[in-house]
This record gives C-alpha cells, structure tokens and sequence, in this order.
C-alpha cells in the first residue's frame, strides 16, 4: 500500500496547521457521534503523534521536532478504515504502521501503510499529509485476524501509529488512536 500524498507543505506555522487539523477532527466526531453514544460504537479515532511517544528498547524518539496528528474513521459496513496523516517538521519517512498494543508496549503490525524507500526532503519545514483506506486485504502478513478483530482493537485502546524516519526504522513518533 502507499500513501496517497506526500507534500512539502512550506511558509505555515506547524502549530497553526495542527490546531485547524485537530479543530476540524474534533468537528466531524462532534457532528458524526453523539454524545451519549455507547463507546463500542464510535467511528472515529484520533492519535497524537509526538516523538516522546517512542517505547524503548526497541525505538527511541525521532531526533527532530516532528508533532502530528492521524485521524481514523472506521466503515464497518464496507470493511474498510479510512485515514488521514499530517505529520510536521519530519523527512525521511521510512514507514507508517498501525500497530496492536497499547501506550508503553511495543507491538506487532496490523497495517503497513507505507514501507519501503524514505521519502522526502531536506527542507527545514518538510512535512507529510497522506490519506487514504485500508481493506482486510492490506492487513500486515503475520496479522491473522479480521476485520472485526482490527475494530475491536482499535475501540479497545489497543492500537497505535508509528512513523519510522530512518533507515533502520528505530527513530520514530508515535500516538494511540484514541
């Protein structure tokens, strides 16, 4: 799977980005969930992507200022889940991955988002806005479950983004879906 887009987004306030990004997530759950709505039954989820997030041994924080925010929306008629990433003050993306476990534990992939060839640029204010959906059929290879199990875990508090940002993948930022 790759991400849709990747864009060198330059001249913009990386918190003034963030905060209309997040102001508009916090609408549409507003406008798409009710407030009295059972917990097992939310669409939407929202992760904060911050390098201090990192759990180690196994990675360390990205040494940059990276901060940003990926918003999930689950359809689960369709069997899909739907994304979107803004991640700024980071180049060299090596990998976005949906992981199962919760803050503090490092997991195993559910979802490769991207993997491959960093991408981006040396630009001081480099940034990444991706989008997209991913399907059962682009569940990571060793995840053996279905897609109810990927909404269960998700609505659980049992999933979280990680963005690699170096060759070896150990540098990353990282946020629950929430």
């Amino acid at each position: 799977m790759e991400l849709e887009s990747i864009s060198n987004w330059t001249g913009r306030s990386r918190r003034t980005a963030l905060k209309g990004i997040g102001g508009l997530a916090l609408g549409a759950v507003a406008s798409g969930t009710a407030v009295a709505q059972e917990e097992d039954s939310r669409t939407d989820f929202t992760a904060e992507l911050l390098p201090e997030n990192a759990v180690p041994p196994d990675y360390e924080p990205a040494s940059c200022d990276a901060e940003g925010v990926a918003n999930f929306r689950l359809v689960e008629e369709e069997e899909r889940v739907e994304y979107q990433l803004r991640l700024d003050g980071i180049e060299g993306v090596s990998g976005v991955h949906l992981h199962r476990g919760s803050s503090g534990e490092n997991g195993p992939h559910v979802v490769d988002i991207h993997k491959g060839e960093p991408t981006g640029d040396t630009g001081e204010f480099f940034s990444l806005y991706a989008r997209g959906e991913f399907l059962p059929d682009d569940f990571a290879d060793d995840f053996d479950g279905s897609f109810a199990d990927v909404v269960e875990l998700i609505r659980d508090g049992e999933t979280y983004l990680q963005v690699h940002r170096d060759d070896e993948g150990k540098e990353v930022v990282r946020g629950a879906l929430k």
